[in-house]
């Protein structure tokens, strides 16, 4: 069966099919039909998570299916889109600005044996899982998105040219990552918060394999109590994250580690690696820019890393400002 193009646009119904612009569906409607292998093209414009102010609505990415924002709407070909061009996915909802009664989650990403999905061209906003009141579960991490992987955590979504502002939770304010390798390319993630860990992103490794990779990414303005920019739990599991062409900017942390926090404990093991990245302007108690805690704790600096240092590093090569 040849894979199939959804198109949709902000005001487009649900019973039309999608196949073309014209006859451009929602973007719920196509996420529903959509299997491994298809595609679906959404066109600028603002699409709400529900329009019956479900908070527990989002917008779950099928394990396989490449979801592209930015487009004008008249596209024949995935070449056509915008360069700069992004569609906004919103969890506002209910009260204008009141975030109390925004959706939990934006957007989700299934995982299903070796297939990843593509998010290309979005802007994440709104999101709250501070709402859903159940301790520390994952429903209350992750107000942007939740990245999910496999059970032998291999898998490898993309999301490429995406913008996480303004995301609320307990962890992982603007996203939560269970596991596998995800790519974040050319990712912005701005004035999220967390209560407790990762007001930008919470890798979560605790007893499983959780190796993201951020290129070219900017954590701006995140605040959390600690690892305001990334938190990176490896309790009884590994969490190795590279850091290629980063830059963290002006993120506070209320206890330590203000750009990027690691845990390890209880058999715990990682060495994030962190290459031609910016730390400027972080601010937290202790370990203003990073901060490693546990044993056996280890962190890889390679060239032209620039910034203020803090906690229990040991840096490899680092270039210090």
């Amino acid at each position: 069966m040849n894979a199939m193009i959804y198109h949709v646009t902000p005001n487009a119904k649900a019973k039309n099919t999608g196949k073309k612009w014209s006859r451009a569906t929602t973007l719920r409607q196509a996420l529903n039909h959509a299997v491994a292998g298809d595609e679906i093209w959404v066109a600028m414009g603002t699409y709400p998570t529900s329009t019956s102010n479900n908070p527990l609505a989002t917008f779950t990415v099928p394990a396989g299916v490449k979801v592209y924002g930015g487009f004008r709407g008249k596209e024949k070909s995935l070449q056509q889109r915008p360069v700069d061009g992004r569609s906004t996915l919103s969890g506002e909802l209910g009260e204008a600005h009141n975030h109390d009664d925004n959706a939990h989650t934006v957007m989700t990403l299934e995982a299903a044996g070796d297939l990843s999905s593509v998010v290309d061209g979005f802007n994440l906003i709104g999101g709250n899982s501070k709402n859903y009141q159940d301790g520390l579960s994952p429903k209350s991490a992750g107000g942007g998105m939740i990245v999910l992987s496999n059970g032998d955590y291999t898998t490898q979504h993309q999301i490429i040219n995406c913008t996480f502002e303004d995301n609320k939770a307990h962890n992982g304010g603007a996203v939560l990552i269970r596991g596998g390798r995800p790519l974040f390319s050319n990712c912005k993630f701005v004035t999220n918060t967390a209560d407790f860990n990762g007001g930008g992103v919470y890798n979560d490794g605790e007893g499983k394999l959780s190796n993201p990779v951020f290129e070219q990414c900017e954590f701006i303005d995140n605040a959390s109590s600690t690892g305001a920019g990334l938190t990176n739990n490896s309790v009884n599991g590994e969490t190795t994250p590279m850091l290629i062409g980063c830059q963290f900017i002006d993120n506070v942390s209320l206890i330590n580690g203000a750009a990027i926090f690691n845990i390890r404990k209880d058999s715990g093991k990682g060495e994030p690696v962190i290459e031609n990245c910016k730390f400027i302007g972080n601010e937290s108690i202790i370990g203003d820019d990073i901060f490693d805690q546990g044993d056996g704790a280890h962190l890889n600096y390679l060239e032209e890393t620039t910034g203020q240092q803090g906690g229990t590093l040991r840096p490899v090569a680092a270039k210090r400002r």
